[in-house]
């Protein structure tokens, strides 16, 4: 489904049109019920929304913002510490660590141990027997993000899409095409809920979380390509 599509079927849904039920106003409830069902397939798919973030490192700087959009955590993260080679940092924290935080004392401690980050006021710290140098692209950032915020109702471009910038990247998610009319539908309930008469729910609005429940279902487990090794319990004879 399109923005349009969703305008059109939310206000078909409320009996509105764009004056009664403002585009600006859907939005705003859009983004928010976006996320709040993102979160959710995160819960069940917890890949789903993957992105992978490159930064600049900067010479003698150890500290690095994470994404604004990050939903709750980062999967992997690898730098080029020494400029050429690609190194995991291991997850530690600061409590652990235990001393003090001058390049000096980093570089000692952690000299021929592989390099860590702590995340720390949502930036990322890197923990290495190296000093930090000037490296394009030398930082990247397996994350879990927010699918795109909807920008607009006039939009035809199918919210499944990955969102591209100018030169042609991929910079966030798309949402899931099997929420689409949930969306929609839950921005309805909002809505009727909200009047000064509320308006009475219709079966399918009824039976809202059960068919989300079963979108969340559908969506679990998306990859097939996996062996599973059953196991049974040894029959030794000793029951006979």
């Amino acid at each position: 489904m399109n923005p349009v599509n969703l305008n059109a079927y939310i206000n078909l849904s409320c009996g509105t049109d764009d004056d009664e039920f403002p585009q600006a106003d859907k939005l705003i409830l859009l983004n928010i019920y976006k996320d709040d069902i993102a979160k959710e397939i995160v819960k069940r798919n917890e890949d789903y929304f993957g992105m992978v973030f490159t930064r600049n490192l900067v010479a003698d700087q150890r500290e690095y913002g994470l994404p604004e959009n990050i939903l709750n955590n980062l999967k992997f993260t690898e730098a080029k510490i020494d400029g050429t080679n690609w190194k995991r940092l291991d997850e530690f924290d600061l409590n652990q660590y235990k001393r003090p935080t001058n390049e000096d004392e980093i570089t000692s401690q952690f000299a021929g141990k592989n390099p860590g980050f702590d995340i720390f006021r949502n930036s990322l710290w890197i923990y290495s027997e190296e000093s930090i140098i000037d490296v394009s692209g030398g930082l990247k950032l397996w994350a879990i993000t927010y699918p795109a915020d909807i920008e607009d109702l006039t939009s035809t471009i199918d919210m499944s899409i990955d969102p591209v910038d100018g030169e042609g990247n991929i910079y966030s998610s798309g949402f899931p095409r099997q929420f689409h009319e949930l969306l929609g539908r839950r921005v309805t309930i909002h809505w009727k809920g909200s009047q000064d008469r509320p308006v009475s729910l219709n079966e399918k609005e009824l039976s809202y979380e059960m068919d989300l429940e079963k979108a969340l279902d559908a969506i679990t487990g998306m990859n097939l390509d996996r062996s599973v090794v059953g196991s049974v319990t040894k029959d030794d004879g000793q029951d006979y």
